[in-house]
């Protein structure tokens, strides 16, 4: 990481930092400030509602704070927005309410993976799932919705504005096009970090996902991230 030349990284739940292993969050830590980086942010892979009451969820602001990350990555329940039941949707409403509430005495952010099949699986629901938790210190990622046009995409940014907190960062050229390096797709995201520039506060600009998983593609990535946030 050292090397791109980037400053922050997410650590994840599922692989890097498992929920409660304070001696790992501990070490990998050690090894972020040492390599002069910052964690933007702990990707719990969480999904608020009824499926995760075996998930205690201090066991992930726990680590949360080891890592000395300000955000918690979580999903909005595990169903779209149009095809979820109204007892279902005010199960993830209540228990988001629950885990912004914990956060929030532990001085931590929450931040809604912006993703289909969930409740923030376009920027209109989640505007309104936000407004209906009631939060002060819950917000939303974004990043292009797949298979949406630049303007449409633009629009969609613009949206979720007032909530912003990170933005992941790929390059897909269209189904069934995937993982295209982002050099390929300067122009689009020089118009949506414009337009992220106008959101206060700090937002990490995070690479999601690199072409064929290569460490080349990752630096190629990284370079023309810094192209574009410069």
């Amino acid at each position: 990481m050292i090397k791109s030349g980037l400053a922050s990284i997410e650590w994840g739940g599922d692989v890097h930092v498992p929920h409660g292993d304070l001696a790992r969050a501990a070490e990998v830590m050690r090894m972020t400030a040492d390599n002069g980086l910052r964690t933007s942010s702990y990707g719990s892979y969480y999904h608020c509602g009824p499926d995760e009451k075996k998930v205690d969820f201090k066991k992930i602001l726990e680590t949360a704070h080891t890592l000395k990350a300000p955000l918690i990555r979580v999903w909005a329940g595990r169903t779209g927005s149009r095809e979820i039941s109204r007892e279902q949707r005010e199960a993830v409403v209540a228990d988001s309410r629950r885990v912004a509430d914990l956060a929030f005495q532990a001085g931590i952010r929450i931040g809604f993976e912006f993703h289909r099949g969930s409740l923030t699986d376009d920027a209109e629901e989640t505007m309104k799932l936000i407004a209906e938790i009631g939060r002060p210190n819950v917000g939303t990622y974004w990043q292009p919705p797949i298979g949406m046009s630049f303007r449409e995409s633009c629009a969609s940014l613009r949206a979720v504005i007032p909530h912003l907190q990170n933005i992941h960062v790929f390059y897909w050229g269209g189904p069934p096009v995937r993982h295209m390096l982002l050099a390929e797709g300067m122009e689009p995201w020089r118009g949506y970090l414009k337009i992220a520039g106008q959101s206060p506060g700090e937002h990490h600009v995070l690479l999601e996902f690199v072409q064929n998983d290569d460490p080349a593609s990752f630096h190629a990535d990284a370079r023309a991230l810094k192209k574009l946030i410069t």
